[in-house]
């Protein structure tokens, strides 16, 4: 695969797996001006928070499995462009069910763009030191998206509206969307059959949901 392509599905990855772990905490410092400006509860306001990690645990081995039988570039453009659709609902939300129910979807989008992120790299480049390179990269980029979600929550509040925190999504979400895009029709991949366990996912989704709904309550 040539020198350019590799650096492209490094860049598409990186980006992608970005915006995912940014948006984990992205809100939590902007959860007292949605709160007052949705007129949210207490309870209500912490659901804008945790409605994406309900999604992204919930679902993430489903993810992981969907890169295998769609296609790894194919699946991060699709996951990428229902976060970032996701990602302007919540930003122009009125109501705080939409914000919840944005968020939520959110956290379903990433859980299937997140392990497509990785595989893209294994697809692009060579088991080796190139492979190990661009993993360390992705890697830093994982861990540094956790830290930036709180500043870039603070910042954005406070600089523009809490609703930039998830619009800041759609320029880098486009990006990502037409570059895997690109990647799709220049690489091949070979799709793999199989059974995708919905209902599975569906239980670990609502085992999480009885959890943290009941430790909210308890609050």
């Amino acid at each position: 695969m040539s020198t350019r392509l590799q650096r492209l599905g490094l860049w598409t990855s990186c980006l992608a797996q970005l915006i995912v772990v940014l948006d984990v905490s992205v809100v939590n410092v902007a959860l007292p001006s949605i709160q007052a400006d949705l007129g949210l509860s207490e309870v209500a306001a912490s659901w804008v928070a945790l409605a994406y990690g309900l999604g992204f645990a919930g679902l993430l081995l489903v993810g992981a499995r969907l890169a295998d039988v769609v296609g790894t570039a194919r699946l991060l453009a699709w996951s990428v462009a229902a976060f970032t659709l996701a990602s302007l609902i919540g930003g122009l939300a009125t109501e705080g069910w939409v914000l919840i129910a944005a968020r939520a979807a959110q956290g379903v989008s990433a859980a299937a763009a997140s392990p497509a992120t990785f595989t893209l790299l294994t697809t692009t480049h060579a088991e080796g030191p190139e492979r190990t390179r661009a993993i360390a990269v992705w890697t830093a980029v994982s861990l540094a998206g956790g830290g930036l979600g709180n500043i870039a929550s603070g910042l954005l509040t406070d600089l523009i509206s809490w609703r930039a925190t998830l619009l800041i999504n759609l320029p880098i979400g486009a990006g990502v969307v037409i570059a895997a895009l690109v990647l799709h029709r220049r690489t091949t991949e070979q799709c793999s059959t199989g059974r995708i366990d919905f209902i599975g996912a569906g239980l670990a989704t609502a085992a999480f949901t009885c959890a943290i709904y009941g430790s909210v309550r308890r609050r």
